[in-house]
This record gives structure tokens, sequence and C-alpha cells, in this order.
């Protein structure tokens, strides 16, 4: 029994560590500030898209011009057969550096939260998310989180 409690410590301890390290990532990108700040999702770059669309099945948000497109709820509402949600997520903000793209937005379905997906997308693909219940809807909030 000693033996598998140290063992689970063990892993823990592994994981925090990984865990600190792709925040160190997220937080020396942020430091740096060369990156292009923008709340509009069409300057999301395509292959950042394609990218999270492997992920989940098509990756759609809506930014601040599409409000009435966007719902958090899991309830659909249809208006003769159409969805006149087309989005359960709201872009809060793009920074987008040579290499990388971080984007930040509210996540909608059980559980409102918000998301923070880093994808190096040039060289050496990485993808690195994290969701929390913070609201992180500005550069500070988003620094401050990541601060250890």
């Amino acid at each position: 029994m000693k033996n598998i409690c140290i063992l689970l410590l063990c892993l823990l301890s592994n994981c925090i560590k990984l865990e600190n390290e792709k925040a160190s990532e997220i937080l020396e990108f942020l430091n740096k500030k060369k990156y292009k700040y923008s709340v509009i999702k069409s300057d999301i770059p395509a292959v950042v898209v394609d990218s999270l669309s492997n992920i989940e099945e098509i990756f759609k948000i809506g930014d601040n011009t599409e409000l009435t497109k966007i719902s958090f709820s899991d309830v659909r509402v249809l208006v003769n057969g159409v969805d006149i949600h087309k989005y359960n997520k709201k872009l809060h903000f793009i920074l987008l550096g040579d290499t990388v793209c971080l984007l930040v937005y509210r996540e909608g379905g059980v559980g409102i939260h918000d998301v923070v997906d880093y994808v190096k997308y040039k060289g050496n693909y990485k993808h690195i998310r994290h969701e929390t219940f913070n609201i992180l809807d500005d550069t500070v909030k988003l620094g401050n989180f990541f601060v250890p």
C-alpha cells in the first residue's frame, strides 16, 4: 500500500511539473509581447482552425459582431428547421505571433467556461489547451492566470 501511495505521488508530481512547463511557455509568449492583438475571428489563421477542427468536430466560433448567433446553452433553437444559434463559443481575443496563435474564448455547454488554446503552427506543431471557470476576457487576467 505504501508503495502504491509513493507511486501515485510521483505520478501526480510529474503531472504538475508538465502543467507548469506548459504554463511557462504560454507566459513566456505573453511576456515577449511580440504579437498582434485582435478580437476578429477572421484573423485566426486557417491552419489553426483546421487544427482545432481535428480535435473537435468543427471549430466554429463567433465574435462580437455575431452576438445574436452565439448561445452557450446546449438547447438548440430551430426556426424553420434552421438553428438560429450557430456558435457555442465566443471569442474574447487572439494573440497572433510569427509562429504561434493564442486564442482565448468562452465556451458553452455543460458548465460555461473559458478556454485558452495555444497553437504553434509553424515549425514543430504544438497545441496546449487550458480550461477554467475564471473569466479571461483580457490579457491582464490571462497573464495573472498563468503566474505561478
